[in-house]
């Protein structure tokens, strides 16, 4: 109600995505005209920057918050299906934690994951400089800054082929799909085993536009904009 509220005065509705767009458009009922789209800024240089730990083998990871909806469940289960030498990186806390945990100890995957907790942007950084892959099989994302950072560092990323990850999939060469929904391990394996062959020499992809300067930009135009247009009415 109060959302509906909000949005029926507003000049101009904000969004990250065409998905989220598409979202808000649909349940309240908003003007497409008034809705537009700025995704989030990325640190782009800090992460180029980074500099690797020094890791032997395969080595997956995941940024996330720790969530039933985030699925990060299935990317630990997919460790059975992988050769020996793959490991996943886990970074982030959540209510989910202690069942993940539990999900662990019970298949005896401990040698296999680690849960690093919440990390400083510097040391998450570093870990995406290190790992082979990055995952994102969350059912529930409006944008999905994690796949931005992974290209910035020049790592292939596996997402769940739906809501905006989706979207950043048909964007990206290098953003590797699968629905989760319809899941089978062996597939979701052997596309792991070919992002983690990918070169990462050759992740040329133009990332400009999510730099925090020319993001901040946008945003400063788009205020300056909708003032204009609200003292323009008023006068």
């Amino acid at each position: 109600f109060l959302f509906s509220k909000a949005y029926s005065v507003a000049d101009t509705v904000l969004c990250h995505t065409e998905y989220e767009k598409e979202l808000l458009s649909k349940h309240y009922n908003i003007r497409q005209s008034i809705i537009k789209i700025i995704p989030s800024g990325v640190d782009i240089e800090g992460i180029k920057n980074a500099k690797p730990y020094n890791i032997e083998g395969n080595l997956l990871c995941i940024v996330s918050r720790l969530e039933k909806y985030k699925n990060i469940h299935i990317a630990i289960e997919v460790l059975k299906y992988l050769p020996e030498n793959y490991r996943l990186i886990i970074i982030g806390d959540g209510a989910y934690r202690k069942n993940l945990e539990n999900y662990v100890n019970e298949h005896k995957l401990n040698r296999k994951v680690s849960f690093l907790g919440c990390l400083s942007n510097e040391d998450v950084y570093r870990w995406y400089k290190t790992c082979n892959v990055v995952l994102n099989f969350s059912s529930l994302e409006a944008f999905g800054l994690t796949v931005i950072e992974s290209l910035a560092s020049g790592k292939p990323v596996i997402v769940n082929n739906n809501t905006a990850l989706a979207e950043l999939a048909k964007r990206f060469k290098y953003v590797y799909s699968i629905d989760i929904n319809a899941l089978n391990y062996t597939d979701l394996a052997n596309l792991i085993t070919k992002a983690t062959a990918t070169k990462t020499s050759k992740l040329e992809v133009s990332l400009n536009k999510y730099t925090w300067e020319l993001i901040t930009q946008d945003l400063v135009d788009l205020y300056k904009n909708v003032i204009n247009g609200a003292s323009n009415e008023s006068s």
